[in-house]
C-alpha cells in the first residue's frame, strides 16, 4: 500500500497539512516587511538566509477569523514550482505517514468557498476529526505574482552591483 508522508499544523483548532517534500523548514515567527499593493492574503516578506520570501496569511486563504501575530506562532517555509514561499501558522504538530487511498476529495467532504476548496488538495478522516490537505500552487494569484518577481528582479539587481 503505497503512503504519503504529511507534515501536520494547527490554524487554530483545525489540523492542515502538506506533503513533506515541499517543506524547507519550520521557523519562530519573525519580523514581516509590508509589500505595498499585493493582496491582503500577502501579509509582506522576510529574508530567509539571503532570498526573498513571501508569508501568506492562511487565515485569509482559508476564510478562518482573522487575529494578531503571537510570538509563538510558526513560519512554515515550503517550495512551490515557482519560488519558496512561507505560510504563517500556530504550530506543527508533528510528521505522519497515511495511506494515499485515505485521501479523501475535499469537494465531497467540505462546505466552503470555491478560492478556499480551490487551496485543498484532499483530507484524511480520522477518528478524532479531520487533517485538512494544503495545495500550496495555488497560494500566489496572478497580480502578486507580478509584484513579487519584480521584487525578486530588484533584490537580484541590487545583489549584482
Amino acid at each position: 500500500m503505497k503512503e504519503i508522508s504529511l507534515l501536520v499544523y494547527r490554524i487554530d483548532e483545525i489540523r492542515y497539512a502538506i506533503p513533506i517534500h515541499l517543506v524547507k523548514k519550520v521557523i519562530r515567527m519573525v519580523e514581516i516587511t509590508p509589500i505595498p499593493q499585493a493582496s491582503d492574503k500577502i501579509m509582506g516578506i522576510i529574508n530567509y538566509y539571503g532570498e526573498v520570501v513571501p508569508i501568506i496569511n492562511m487565515r485569509i486563504v482559508l476564510n478562518l477569523k482573522q487575529r494578531d501575530i503571537d510570538i509563538s506562532d510558526q513560519i512554515l517555509i515550503v517550495r512551490t514550482e515557482e519560488r519558496t514561499i512561507g505560510l504563517w501558522i500556530d504550530e506543527v504538530i508533528n510528521i505522519e505517514q497515511y495511506p494515499i487511498d485515505d485521501i479523501v476529495n475535499t469537494s465531497k467532504t467540505l462546505k466552503s468557498d470555491e478560492h478556499v476548496l480551490d487551496a485543498l488538495k484532499g483530507c484524511i478522516r480520522l477518528d478524532d476529526g479531520l487533517i485538512v490537505i494544503h495545495s500550496v500552487e495555488t497560494f500566489i494569484s496572478g497580480s502578486d505574482r507580478q509584484i513579487l518577481n519584480g521584487l525578486q528582479d530588484f533584490v537580484h539587481e541590487e545583489d549584482t552591483r
